[in-house]
């Protein structure tokens, strides 16, 4: 197998780029994956699997996947900053899909860069890679999981041969990805903003010389600023307005939605472990009802879509999560 990239970002931070093959119909296919970048396999738009897996320094693992599908999409992120999860090395995609005795490797793939989700973003965490932000146009990627013609947020982009780690097989099963529905909303309300609130602050966003990152000037979006001068009122409607929906229980995995955009909107996901007060170490409890810590343990647990225009759009979010409500 060989390694992949497009070159001149080798060295770019927060960079998204995605690899599609489609077929003239559904078929049995085979793929072998290995990459330094974190990446998530789609057949028909459906997740069937992520990684990379962990390995020792310098190699990777080659995972394996059984496929029935028309089109498969690979998303691959490249962080490019140091992390608890992933070194800082050069990134590469290296993969091989058989079908009917042929094989097609990286460079078989139409390869764009995926412009929707912002590049120069805060940190998600000290020890994680960058929050995720989005702004979204005309470019439908659902559609593009089925092999749908392309729009300009989707930029052409060219993968070359580039010097990766050393890849080895993988002894290891794959997660069993079941759909979780949260169900109806357990509280609602309305939204106000107080420009008042300070934003919160963390060493993620401030000791970059240590970790890397953009500075906070540089940032295209600011989502935990923005969370940080949210104030929830309970059972109001108002112009702006709140759901909060609950698991029940500890869940790890990733947020699968659909939304419908009646016009230009910008939707804010919160997302916690449990109902908690960061300030006072323990449950949250008063008459603004259910409170989402965004900001605990650290972590930027905001995800930000800027619609700018009507849409009706599914969208998978790309890092787990464990419960959120």
């Amino acid at each position: 197998m060989r390694c992949f990239w497009v070159k001149s970002l080798e060295n770019e931070k927060n960079v998204t780029l995605a690899l599609r093959k489609s077929f003239s119909e559904k078929k049995r296919l085979q793929l072998k994956i290995a990459g330094v970048s974190c990446y998530k396999i789609r057949a028909d738009g459906k997740l069937v699997g992520f990684g990379p897996y962990r390995a020792a320094h310098g190699k990777s693992k080659i995972l394996t996947f059984s496929i029935f599908a028309k089109t498969v999409t690979i998303e691959a992120n490249a962080y490019n900053v140091k992390t608890y999860w992933l070194v800082r090395e050069k990134p590469f995609i290296a993969l091989e899909l058989s079908c009917g005795g042929k094989t097609f490797e990286a460079c078989d793939f139409e390869a764009y860069r995926l412009l929707a989700r912002m590049q120069k973003v805060q940190r998600y965490s000290f020890q994680r890679g960058f929050a995720e932000c989005y702004h979204i146009g005309d470019a439908d990627r659902y559609a593009f999981y089925f092999g749908e013609a392309v729009s300009g947020a989707f930029e052409k982009a060219c993968l070359l041969p580039v010097k990766g780690n050393k890849l080895i097989a993988s002894c290891l099963s794959h997660p069993d990805l079941q759909s979780v529905n949260f169900g109806k909303p357990v509280e609602r309300g309305g939204v106000e903003i107080d420009p008042a609130r300070q934003p919160w602050r963390d060493r993620a966003m401030m000791q970059l010389d240590l970790i890397g990152g953009f500075e906070i000037p540089e940032w295209e979006e600011a989502p935990t600023d923005e969370a940080s001068r949210l104030v929830y009122v309970k059972g109001q409607s108002r112009g702006k307005n709140y759901l909060v929906y609950g698991s029940g229980k500890a869940i790890t995995g990733f947020f699968r939605i659909k939304l419908r955009v009646k016009a230009a909107a910008e939707v804010w996901l919160l997302f916690d472990e449990l109902d908690f007060c960061e300030a006072a170490n323990k449950p949250f409890s008063g008459e603004a009802g259910i409170h989402v810590c965004f900001s605990r343990n650290t972590c930027a647990n905001v995800i930000k879509w800027r619609f700018l225009r009507r849409a009706n759009l599914r969208w998978t979010r790309s890092s787990r999560i464990r419960r959120a409500i």
